[in-house]
């Protein structure tokens, strides 16, 4: 956020703040740009695990942030030949809290600034065939889809875009 001086209050002392003008969340480049990711896939003998490592470099502040809604899922899928999915494994990063009485944090899996954080996925070679293929993608949600049901949101652009995705063979 570039900084700015400003009156806070009509009629009061200028001083110095941040200029909170920016899209966020609402803008897939921005949060592409804050998001690292590096994705690794180690073969030993029979063995195969994708690692993905996510380190949030662009936002000065946990990532996601904004409301609690908004979060992170991480898909792994081992896809055949038809693109089926043989087997997959999900992670989300979020802010969990109760709203009422008051707001109380249960847990928060958010990525910290400069802090990388690995997800690993395994399987065995001999599970897939031969021209299977590895899917990871990681998406950035605004809004989860059951609240979006529960409160009746309309919306008429996209609550969850991707922001990283990899497709690598997964036998070889």
């Amino acid at each position: 956020m570039p900084g700015i001086s400003r009156e806070a209050v009509e009629r009061e002392k200028t001083r110095s703040g941040a200029q909170h003008t920016w899209r966020g969340g609402h803008d897939r480049e921005t949060v592409k740009n804050a998001l690292q990711a590096d994705l690794q896939v180690i073969r030993k003998e029979n063995n195969r695990q994708a690692h993905l490592e996510l380190t949030n470099i662009g936002a000065d502040h946990f990532l996601p942030t904004g409301t609690p809604d908004r979060h992170l899922t991480i898909l792994f899928a081992l896809l055949d030949a038809a693109g089926n999915v043989v087997k997959e494994k999900s992670f989300t990063l979020k802010r969990t809290i109760i709203w009422r009485p008051f707001i109380i944090d249960l847990w928060d899996t958010r990525l910290e600034k400069n802090i990388p954080r690995e997800f690993v996925f395994s399987w065995k070679k001999d599970e897939m065939p031969g021209n299977s293929t590895l899917a990871v993608t990681v998406r950035y949600h605004l809004l989860d889809e059951k609240r979006r049901k529960r409160i009746g949101y309309k919306n008429s652009t996209p609550i969850s875009y991707p922001v990283f995705q990899r497709s690598v063979p997964s036998a070889k």
